[in-house]
């Protein structure tokens, strides 16, 4: 019978995994918060017409400002649409007159391309500033690997039936020391995001400066091609920008979470295969059963049971899971994501 059921669990391992992909330990939760640094009750969404980006660069790495503002102003306008907090209006017209005032409105924001053709200049919106200022030096540094160089001496020699063959000389094999040098083309970014934000009423809700840096070696043995500056900056100024967002913006942020290996191994696969839902009725089923016969439910299976209900964002039933499963660390957890949501 134990058999019988072993085999049961891995056929339906199986049809999990064919059904949902293939099982992972990483289980992920997603949690929706409010905008951390603002009350965000007076603003409109924000357009990609009102982020403002200005980049005022130094050192010896020539940069296009210009160009580098542009490519920021792409990057923070796809970050706030990604948490949904960007207005876009299309712009439809059917006569020449409809047509001109669209080419007035693109003269007008200097837009060429982007989220910005598809935006009226006519949206009361919040408007974001960002000043970043950068310092990007670049500089060549002899570097050096050492290495054993081994030479291996063979002798010819023959089988029986006369054929010849090739045999090391290991009584001969010299050793040698060696140094190779090779150069290295050092990037070293260093500056600031200075972040503003006005509502729709012209009120400053929002200020920030956040600083920035980057070190980064290319070998210019292997033939790569170096960092542009427009790519330096984008990297330096990501952990910044992703910030600002998160302090503006309702956003997400993710957890990753790992099931209780000591728990009902079907509830493991469940949990594994991303089946959730399906993992917690199956374990409150279980828990259920244990009532019944007046048997305690393992604090195992009542933790992955709140891991299941946490990444369904049921956080109620969740807390209650942990707590009857004495789960102290992942309480704690909880109640930290509640107090960021507090403000909802």
């Amino acid at each position: 019978m134990e058999i019988r059921n072993k085999f049961n669990l891995f056929l339906g391992a199986a049809a999990l995994v064919l059904l949902t992909g293939c099982a992972s330990d990483k289980l992920v939760a997603m949690y929706t918060l409010p905008a951390a640094g603002i009350n965000v009750k007076n603003m409109s969404d924000i357009s990609p017409m009102n982020i403002v980006v200005k980049v005022k660069a130094s050192g010896n790495v020539p940069v296009n400002c210009d160009a580098a503002a542009e490519q920021l102003m792409q990057q923070v306008a796809s970050e706030v649409y990604l948490e949904k907090n960007l207005k876009v209006t299309d712009i439809v017209w059917g006569d020449m007159k409809g047509g001109q005032k669209v080419s007035d409105v693109f003269a007008k924001h200097n837009s060429m391309h982007g989220y910005a053709r598809y935006v009226t200049d006519a949206v009361k919106a919040a408007m974001l500033e960002l000043d970043v200022a950068v310092k990007l030096d670049n500089s060549t540094v002899e570097k050096s690997r050492e290495y054993i160089l081994q030479t291996v001496p063979y002798r010819r020699k023959y089988t029986e039936k006369g054929m010849p063959y090739s045999e090391e000389v290991t009584e001969r094999i010299q050793k040698q020391k060696t140094v190779a040098k090779y150069n290295v083309l050092v990037t070293k970014g260093k500056g600031i995001v200075a972040a503003r934000l006005v509502d729709k009423d012209g009120r400053e809700v929002y200020r920030k400066a956040i600083p920035i840096s980057l070190s980064f070696e290319n070998s210019l043995e292997k033939h790569d091609a170096p960092l542009t500056a427009n790519a330096m900056i984008s990297l330096m100024s990501l952990r910044a920008i992703n910030t600002v967002i998160g302090d503006i913006s309702p956003h997400q942020e993710s957890q990753e979470l790992k099931a209780n290996e000591k728990g009902n191994k079907k509830g493991v696969l469940l949990l594994k295969a991303q089946a959730f839902a399906e993992a917690a009725t199956f374990l409150e089923n279980l828990d259920a059963e244990n009532d019944l016969t007046n048997k305690k439910t393992d604090p195992a299976d009542l933790e992955n049971l709140g891991l299941a209900y946490e990444i369904l964002g049921d956080y109620a039933f969740a807390e209650e899971a942990y707590k009857r499963g004495n789960c102290t660390d992942r309480l704690k957890k909880l109640g930290t994501l509640k107090a960021k949501k507090g403000k909802n």
